[in-house]
């Protein structure tokens, strides 16, 4: 990733997480509705992208999640390695 995406991806990440997440809590919103609101967001953005639902689909299933469990177990092993 170019270091212009790389800055691009690091202001929109913290930008969506505070808009997922902040308005959501404090509205008295629990980690189920957070999930909730983040499994429409994920929704919108790939019926955005890939208006054909199969293809949506296959990307969400073959792309972003084994992308979010790799990010998950990256983050584990950081954290290990910082104990």
């Amino acid at each position: 990733m170019g270091n212009k995406l790389l800055q691009i991806h690091n202001e929109s990440f913290a930008t969506a997480l505070k808009a997922i997440v902040k308005p959501t809590t404090e509205a008295g919103g629990t980690d189920a509705s957070v999930l909730i609101v983040l499994e429409s967001t994920i929704t919108a953005v790939l019926l955005h992208l890939y208006p054909d639902h199969t293809r949506a689909a296959s990307m969400l299933e073959e792309g972003i999640v084994p992308g979010v469990i790799q990010r998950l177990a990256d983050h584990a092993a950081k954290q290990r390695g910082q104990s």
